[in-house]
């Protein structure tokens, strides 16, 4: 349950809902594409793991290499290099282990600039419809805004729903899918280590749920109060600096 009393699951939809519902007809398209490049993050983050446990597995007992037809096959191969024992074959393994991980961080590091460029485009655009809102206004009313919520508004709000938001939906969905890929694996292999695994996993994020959710939705109280004041403290205190030096009461 949610801090609200609503079901997480059904938060995060209500989240995602609110966030394609601020995107024009281009973004929503584009979304698909970010959509699509979380899936092959997804994949890759699966790959880069799976490529793990074997190298683990032979450097622990070597002798699997002749026990499986595929590494008998993959060790004759390899002769052709020089290989000729178990330890120069699990060092080659072990270096093309460090060649796909420098392939999954170049391909994540990637994909994930793409998911901040076109979520930090899409704060851009709110941004200066912001700005229009804003400065679209009489001068009285203008006048009348808070100068730091509008200082707000403008430059911190549309930022904080990209990062928060939209990077961090795409996120959620890289990690859901990897999760998803990972249990599926375990409980076709070994239905017992999801259980166990899943109960841990289970129990510790709802402790550290309720010992947080109070904690964390105080402190974003806090900063959504304290932000617009501290936007006008510096902004009144630049416009003091301006009038003392305008009428000279300092030298500039």
């Amino acid at each position: 349950m949610s801090g609200t009393g609503k079901p997480l699951g059904e938060g995060l939809l209500r989240i995602f809902q609110r966030v394609y519902a601020l995107l024009t007809s281009k973004e929503r398209k584009t979304s698909i594409l970010m959509l699509g490049t979380a899936m092959v993050n997804s994949a890759v983050e699966v790959l880069g793991l799976a490529a793990v446990v074997p190298v683990i597995g032979l450097a622990v007992e070597p002798e699997l290499i002749h026990r499986y037809d595929i590494l008998v096959q993959v060790f004759e191969v390899s002769s052709v290099f020089g290989v000729q024992s178990e330890r120069d074959f699990l060092i080659l393994i072990s270096v093309g282990l460090v060649v796909v991980f420098s392939i999954k961080a170049v391909v994540g590091l990637a994909l994930t600039l793409l998911q901040t460029r076109f979520s930090f485009s899409v704060a851009h655009r709110l941004s200066g419809i912001m700005w229009s809102y804003h400065f679209s206004q009489n001068l009285e009313k203008l006048r009348s805004r808070d100068s730091g919520r509008i200082l707000a508004e403008i430059n911190n709000w549309p930022g904080s729903f990209a990062n928060r938001f939209m990077v961090a939906s795409l996120s959620l969905i890289t990690e859901f899918l990897v999760i998803t890929t990972i249990c599926i694996g375990l409980l076709a292999y070994a239905p017992i280590v999801l259980l166990t695994v899943a109960t841990l996993i289970g129990v510790g994020t709802v402790l550290i749920r309720k010992l947080t959710e109070a904690r964390l939705m105080a402190y974003g109280q806090i900063q959504k109060e304290r932000g617009p004041k501290t936007n006008s403290m510096v902004t009144n205190a630049i416009r003091g600096i301006l009038e003392v030096i305008t009428f000279r009461a300092v030298e500039p």
